[in-house]
């Protein structure tokens, strides 16, 4: 009756048989890259790989039970032999206790119930290791026993015990470090093999080794060569690979799993990192930092992606992730910083979607106010110059300034935020806080979004979103695994044009020379480079049909960097080290054309289909639908100063992109005039007539004449009658400029146009930034 009674009391709150047999131990989540590579694990307090009975090595198995229970084979949960044999010791020796629970009660007590050591507790732990052994076989709990224990050092379990002390798999341990792990769960802080003495933890493996050969399952040979061994342990050491990477991969896991799950679930992540890439762009970082010293920079970041699946192929979230002084940890990568004009072939995308704008397609870089009487924005280029006519491919290739800022205003500001976030930027919510200085990096930007989005122009206008993680398993279920599904953006015609522009090295020559890192020896690479105000930050970004790179150089402080430290020359190198090495060994890929490009010839100034009467031509790119118009023609009268007509003129009107807008057009009329183009509603010309006129030229004056031995009297005086030459008439020809094939090169190797840069007229004090 009592028994019974017990059973009652102390039964009732015993977990149910479907919870036995469903139990799983906290677990750590292994992280890969896609080779299969460990990376890092994630665990909370307890560190723990669960393993198969058949991946721990046999001599635990029998080293646990010889130190533990060894008559775990003979009970059935409780040994009575063995608590009455603890129950003695311990009325003999005042202050030492001996417990007598077997390996069955520990597991029982470790997972199921509270450690504290009470009279209940041990009551409902023996009924419990009972009902455990109705439940599973001898092996299984052994292997579930191995896989719960703690080893110390916060591992838990045989397989991380095994990893953190010897750097192998738990199937492959020797007798002597199977004995030694075997001694550590009784005293796992005392015994720590990472302790000053190791003197208590050698004689504890070495009674470990003796028990096995009292229960017969060693020779004594092998026992003496074992306990004769050195303990030799693995240094203590946090390993992680790819750091920023990984935290990346951490903070997606819990988004989508929570911390729980991710922490003890044990799941098995293989990631998209190609450990090659990852380790060549370290590499680059540690030998970087003479280059960043030149340029006044003490951080780079770099991210590499693979354009048609958006998988993440390295991740460079600062030089050093344990830089504590210039917050290494901080992952510049995924950290907000304006872009400079790497944004700037995302805005012309947008217009060459548009009719009738195509890489030939003109626009004047002329001093254009965008502002208004109180707020003025007149932005400038690099150089101090302005260039007057030139096509979209010479302005995007050169990094002007004006026809960016022109590009922007036709397309309009709301549309091109919403166009960047269809390429996945993020950063750029609201409108409001945006002018067009925008498109000369005025708004905030992640270099791994800048990356993502660029994918859509190396994938045929389709954007791959940047992705970290390929499959994720929990024991045999796959609970992810990723499918790339692109998304059109852009049209393939303009996705080429932009790779055909950033990919000419002669249409960008005018500004960075021919010797710049932007070119790679052998291969055919898209590129762009990005610089802000006061040098603050450097981008270069840049892709071939299958690799996009990004690389960002600056102070995580947004401490200037030195002058002229710009995108070409503090980023570029860097960027051109990582791709040169990434693409050796590989064929050239070229951006293919799709059907619907063409190349058209067009007048070079006015960037219209030429006519008759063209003095100027050049041959671009262009898609059905961006073909330009015909040239707008004018026929106007020279008359002479007596009314009568000279000569009949026929030419094509120059004028601005938005003829309606004076702030556009007035300057545009002023530069046709000056260089000798009629313009919209010249009107006929009429020469005025010379008006005579009388100048007096004295040869010498009298006090001079009577010094020099002539007479005063004598001195001539000459009476000249000039009349003033008649007014040329207007020429057509237009100043001779090189083509855009054929662009001048600058007497420099590289120069770099800064972003943002603007003058304002002396009539206009203010300097602002949109």
């Amino acid at each position: 009756l009592g028994l019974s009674g017990a059973v009652m009391v102390y039964g009732r709150d015993l977990p149910s048989d479907q919870t036995l047999t469903q139990w799983k131990p906290a677990e750590a989540t292994r992280i890969y890259d896609r080779n299969g590579t460990l990376l890092y694990e994630l665990y909370g307090n307890e560190k723990r790989v669960v393993v198969s009975g058949d991946d721990i090595s046999p001599y635990l198995r029998f080293a646990t039970v010889a130190i533990e229970d060894q008559r775990f084979y003979d009970h059935y949960g409780i040994d009575p032999r063995g608590i009455l044999r603890a129950a003695v010791r311990n009325a003999q020796h005042d202050n030492r206790t001996e417990g007598g629970s077997t390996i069955t009660q520990q597991l029982a007590k470790n997972v199921y119930l509270s450690p504290r050591r009470t009279f209940d507790r041990k009551i409902r732990e023996a009924m419990l290791a009972i009902k455990l052994e109705q439940h599973y076989t001898k092996d299984q709990i052994l292997t579930l026993y191995l896989n719960q224990v703690g080893y110390g050092s916060n591992a838990y379990g045989a397989e991380a015990a095994s990893q953190m002390y010897f750097g192998k798999p738990a199937k492959d341990l020797t007798l002597a470090e199977a004995a030694t792990l075997a001694a550590l769960p009784k005293s796992p802080g005392t015994l720590s093999p990472y302790s000053s003495t190791t003197d208590r933890l050698i004689a504890r493996r070495n009674t470990v080794i003796k028990k096995m050969v009292e229960m017969h399952y060693l020779p004594p040979q092998e026992a003496v060569l074992a306990t004769q061994q050195k303990l030799a342990v693995k240094p203590r050491e946090e390993k992680i690979t790819a750091p920023h990477f990984v935290m990346y991969v951490k903070e997606k896991l819990i988004e989508k799993y929570g911390e729980e799950m991710v922490l003890n679930g044990g799941l098995q992540v293989t990631t998209t990192l190609d450990l090659s890439k990852q380790q060549l762009a370290e590499k680059i970082a540690n030998e970087s930092t003479a280059h960043l010293s030149r340029a006044g920079a003490t951080n780079m970041g770099l991210v590499a992606v693979e354009p048609k699946t958006g998988e993440i192929l390295a991740m460079l979230g600062s030089k050093d992730y344990f830089d504590v002084a210039h917050d290494g940890n901080v992952n510049v990568t995924i950290s907000s910083r304006p872009p400079g004009s790497s944004f700037k072939p995302v805005v012309y995308a947008g217009l060459m979607e548009k009719n009738g704008w195509g890489p030939g397609s003109t626009l004047f870089d002329v001093e254009t106010d965008f502002g208004d009487a109180s707020f003025p924005y007149v932005p400038n280029n690099y150089d101090e110059k302005y260039h007057g006519p030139v096509s979209i491919r010479e302005a995007l290739a050169n990094s002007y300034n004006v026809p960016a800022v022109k590009a922007m205003s036709l397309i309009g500001k709301e549309d091109t935020i919403s166009l960047a976030q269809r390429l996945g930027i993020t950063t750029l919510t609201d409108p409001n806080r945006y002018g067009l200085s925008l498109v000369l990096g005025g708004g905030d930007i992640r270099l791994l979004e800048l990356a993502g989005a660029y994918t859509s122009f190396a994938n045929e206008g389709a954007y791959s979103q940047p992705v970290a993680i390929r499959k994720v398993v929990q024991g045999d279920h796959v609970l992810f695994e990723h499918y790339s599904e692109p998304k059109p953006v852009f049209r393939p015609e303009v996705a080429y044009e932009v790779s055909s522009i950033l990919s000419d090295p002669v249409a960008r020559s005018r500004v960075f020379g021919t010797r710049t890192p932007l070119n790679i020896a052998g291969h055919t690479v898209a590129v762009k480079t990005g610089t802000t105000q006061e040098y603050r930050d450097a981008w270069t970004v840049g892709y071939t049909p299958s690799l996009v790179v990004g690389v960002w150089v600056g102070n995580n402080d947004y401490h200037p960097m030195k002058s002229g430290s710009a995108g070409a020359m503090a980023a570029a190198p860097l960027w051109n080290t990582f791709v040169s090495q990434a693409l050796a060994g590989t064929p050239n890929e070229d951006f293919v054309a799709p059907s619907g490009i063409q190349i058209a010839t067009i007048d070079a100034i006015t960037g219209k289909l030429p006519t008759d009467i063209t003095r100027e031509t050049r041959q671009d790119l262009f898609a059905s639908w961006q073909l330009p118009g015909q040239v707008e023609l004018a026929s106007f009268q020279i008359y002479d100063c007596n009314g009568q007509v000279k000569a009949t003129k026929r030419s094509y009107v120059v004028t601005s992109e938005r003829p309606n807008d004076p702030n556009w057009e007035k300057p545009v009329l002023e530069w046709a005039r000056t260089h000798g183009y009629p313009v919209r509603h010249q009107g006929d010309i009429h020469e005025p007539c010379p008006t005579p006129s009388v100048e007096v030229v004295e040869v010498q004056n009298p006090e001079e004449a009577a010094l020099g031995g002539i007479p005063a009297e004598l001195s001539p005086t000459f009476v000249i009658e000039s009349t003033p030459k008649p007014t040329p008439e207007v020429q057509v020809t237009p100043t001779p400029r090189p083509s855009a094939e054929e662009p001048t090169p600058s007497p420099s190797p590289t120069v770099e146009p800064t972003d943002n840069q603007s003058r304002t007229p002396s009539t206009r004090t203010s300097r602002r930034r949109d």
